[in-house]
């Protein structure tokens, strides 16, 4: 089965990107964000995720939320 290409964007995946130095997502809320958000925050996941797909990434962000 493969991975799917990205995952949901949410509070808790913004919040971790902001916390990991992306302060300049902290305005973005998931629940209002345009195209232009998305392709920030994916940049952003891309620039965090290591050899993890996007997929992966998010799926261990949430396993280890507390």
């Amino acid at each position: 089965m493969q991975n799917p290409p990205h995952c949901p964007i949410d509070s808790t995946v913004i919040e971790t990107l902001v916390k990991n130095g992306a302060k300049h997502l902290k305005d973005i809320k998931w629940t209002k964000m345009n195209i232009e958000d998305y392709k920030k925050i994916i940049k952003d996941i891309e620039k965090t995720k290591n050899d993890l797909s996007i997929a992966e990434w998010e799926l261990l962000l949430f396993n280890n939320r507390k």
